[in-house]
C-alpha cells in the first residue's frame, strides 16, 4: 500500500516463502509450508484475471496435469450475492450468508439448512437452493456466471476454458474479495483446495493506500504433493528441477574441513550449481544417497586424498570414479566434463 503510487501499473509479481499456522496438523494442512504467491497489481477486470488464471494453468501443466486431473472453479461475488438475494437472504446479512455458503461442504446438511433459514432463505426454496449450490457447469460449455462474460471470452481466446467451471456457491469466505473468485480442485473430489484467489480491489486503499485494482492466487505445496503423487507424477515434477553440477562431501578428517568453504566458494565463483548437505553426518555412502535424490551429476569427495593436493570424483550417472584428482583446476576439468563453457 505505501508503494502502491510508485509502482508501475500493472505491476505482476510473486514470491515463494514459507508460511506457518497454529493448528492442529492433518492431512493437507500442516503447521509449516511452502506457498507460491502471484498478483497483478493495478489491472482492471477482466485483465489481470486472465493472467493470474493463465499463470495458474501453466504452472499446472508444467507439473504434468491435466484438465482431467484439475479443475479451477470460478464465481463472481456479485452473482454469488444476486443468488442469495434471489432466494429470500436478508441483504443486510449477506456477508454472514456468503460466509455460510462457504462452509457448506463441512455442515451437515440439516445445520447448514437451519442455519441458511436463519439468515433469511424462503424455505419454500430450499430445494432450488440446494440443488444450485451443487450445480457445476463446464466452461466450455458457455458462461453460467453473468458477471464473468468478459473473462470467458478472454479465456475461450486463448483455449483454456476446458481447465475451468462454474461453480455458483463457490465463495472464497474472505471478506476482501470484491469480484472474481477461483480455486483449483483435482477431480477427484479427494483433497482439499490445490489453490485458491480472486479480486480485491478495496484491499490496497483499506492499508492507507490509493483506489488500486488487485487481483491473485496462492498455491500451498502441501496439497499439490499429494495429488501428485496420486497421480504418479511426483518424480517427474523433481526431475523438472535444476540438476546440480556437483554434490560436495567432506569425510570429516581436519584437512576436508578446513578445505570444504573455500572450495565450495570457489567452485560457485566459477559458475557450477553445487549443493551440500546440511546434515551433521560424514558418513560418505549416506551423503552419496542425498546427493543421488538430488539427482546431481557427480559428487566431489574430500578426504586424505588432500595431502596430495587431489580429491575424489564420482560421476553419479556413469557410477565411474577418479580416486586423484587435483584441486587445481578442478572446476575447469568438471566444466569439459559437462560439457560447459570454459576450461583448457
Amino acid at each position: 500500500a505505501a508503494k502502491a503510487s510508485a509502482l508501475p501499473k500493472p505491476t505482476n509479481w510473486f514470491s515463494i516463502c514459507p508460511f506457518f499456522r497454529a493448528e492442529r496438523p492433518q492431512r493437507g494442512r500442516l503447521r509449516e509450508h511452502v506457498q507460491w504467491n502471484l498478483d497483478v497489481i493495478g489491472e482492471d477486470f477482466p485483465g489481470g484475471d486472465t493472467r493470474v488464471l493463465a499463470a495458474t494453468i501453466n504452472v499446472l501443466e508444467r507439473f504434468g496435469l491435466t484438465p482431467g486431473d484439475v479443475q479451477i472453479a470460478l464465481n463472481h461475488r456479485s452473482d454469488l450475492e444476486t443468488l442469495l438475494a434471489d432466494h429470500g437472504f436478508d441483504q443486510a446479512r449477506l456477508p454472514k450468508a456468503i460466509s455460510l455458503v462457504d462452509a457448506v461442504a463441512k455442515l451437515p446438511e440439516d445445520e447448514f439448512r437451519r442455519r441458511a433459514t436463519e439468515l433469511g432463505l424462503d424455505e419454500s426454496r430450499w430445494d432450488a437452493f440446494s440443488t444450485l449450490l451443487k450445480t457445476r457447469q463446464q466452461a466450455s460449455d458457455g458462461c453460467a456466471m453473468t458477471h464473468l462474460q468478459p473473462l470467458h471470452d478472454r479465456l475461450a481466446e486463448l483455449g483454456l476454458l476446458d481447465w475451468c467451471t462454474y461453480a455458483p456457491s463457490l465463495a472464497r469466505g474472505l471478506a476482501y474479495y470484491t469480484g472474481t473468485v477461483f480455486e483449483v480442485h483435482e477431480t477427484a473430489g479427494k483433497e482439499r483446495a490445490i489453490a485458491g484467489g480472486g479480486r480485491y480491489d478495496n484491499l490496497v486503499e483499506l492499508f492507507g493506500g490509493p483506489p488500486t485494482p488487485a487481483v491473485g492466487i496462492a498455491m500451498g505445496d502441501v496439497v499439490l504433493r499429494l495429488v501428485l503423487k496420486d497421480k504418479n507424477l511426483l518424480e517427474a515434477a523433481e526431475a523438472s528441477l535444476p540438476r546440480p553440477d556437483v554434490f560436495l562431501i567432506s569425510t570429516g578428517t581436519p584437512p576436508a574441513q578446513e578445505r570444504f568453504e573455500t572450495l565450495l566458494a570457489s567452485l560457485r565463483r566459477d559458475d557450477l550449481h553445487v549443493r551440500h548437505s546440511s546434515r551433521a553426518t560424514h558418513n560418505v555412502g549416506k551423503l552419496l544417497g542425498e546427493a543421488g535424490k538430488l539427482r546431481a551429476r557427480c559428487a566431489v569427495i574430500l578426504g586424505d586424498e588432500l595431502a596430495q593436493g587431489n580429491v575424489v570424483v564420482k560421476d553419479l550417472d556413469s557410477g565411474e570414479q577418479d580416486d586423484a584428482v587435483p584441486v587445481e583446476g578442478l572446476a575447469d576439468r568438471l566444466k569439459q566434463r559437462f560439457g560447459k563453457v570454459g576450461g583448457p
